[in-house]
């Protein structure tokens, strides 16, 4: 997964891989952030880490070491409370919950496995239908989806990096060696469509709510500066109207509606 791709990246690869309000990384930038977490990072094969996971270069980086070591790794908001994250801790048997801020500085010394066989990547549900379940992957089964492209493609995050469809995005950009382009959270409509035009975002994945607030608060000459080339929602039902507008915004993109689900992964 990521760890295999930065541990082939040439050192000196100059193209942007993130770009988000606060800076843009390149490529060699991230090897390197990898690999500063991987020499400060010693775990036992499966253990269970909890990793507060942040859309940053950091968060990207250190997602590739622990693959690299091959923990058992459980996805969490960066902004989870403390009473939140000692409970669910307890009730998964975790052995360390470790922010990516706090793993790139000091680094982790683990050894003590929880005995799970081999490594992978636990996400929990968004508890939209009950409580969150936690649902675990493979490093192999989570890239299966992706799609070969070829370099360069540049994809807007608009989902939480945590969740499956933002996992989904962050691997079919990264994994083809694109850009991935993150607005600052909370950002309002205009300011997403202003980021999307200027970091010339190609591929957009969000919610059909989501395309609505920007279809409805930015006028529809701004949206067209935009280079779309492939829209895709999923997460909700789709609505004719909502799929005529981006026709009548974005003629010439493609647009494709996802289904999927944090357990079985894309399903058409």
């Amino acid at each position: 997964m990521l760890a295999n791709i930065l541990d082939q990246t040439e050192i000196n690869d100059s193209r942007e891989v993130i770009c988000s309000s606060q800076a843009v990384t390149y490529w060699h930038e991230l090897r390197s952030t990898y690999e500063t977490i991987l020499s400060r990072t010693t775990v036992a094969t499966g253990t269970r880490i909890g990793f507060l996971f942040s859309a940053s270069s950091i968060g990207f980086a250190g997602i590739a070491a622990l693959e690299k070591r091959s923990a058992n790794v459980f996805l969490f908001d960066a902004n989870v409370s403390p009473d939140r994250l000692e409970q669910i801790a307890n009730e998964l048997d975790l052995k360390v919950c470790i922010s990516a801020e706090t793993l790139f500085s000091e680094g982790l010394n683990s050894t003590d496995s929880t005995g799970d066989s081999a490594g992978g990547i636990t996400i929990l549900t968004s508890g939209t239908s009950g409580k969150p379940k936690a649902v675990h992957h493979d490093f192999l089964s989570l890239v299966r989806p992706v799609r070969q492209t070829g370099p360069g493609q540049r994809w807007l995050l608009a989902y939480p990096p945590h969740l499956y469809a933002g996992l989904q995005v962050t691997l079919q950009a990264l994994t083809n060696y694109g850009t991935l382009v993150i607005p600052a959270a909370g950002s309002d409509p205009q300011s997403i469509a202003k980021v999307m035009t200027e970091r010339s975002v190609e591929f957009a994945s969000a919610t059909p709510s989501y395309w609505r607030r920007l279809l409805m608060a930015v006028p529809p000459d701004e949206l067209a500066s935009i280079p779309i080339q492939q829209i895709t929602l999923g997460g909700e039902v789709v609505d004719q109207t909502i799929l005529d507008q981006l026709r009548a915004c974005f003629p010439s993109a493609r647009i494709v509606h996802i289904y999927a689900t944090s357990e079985t992964g894309r399903c058409f």
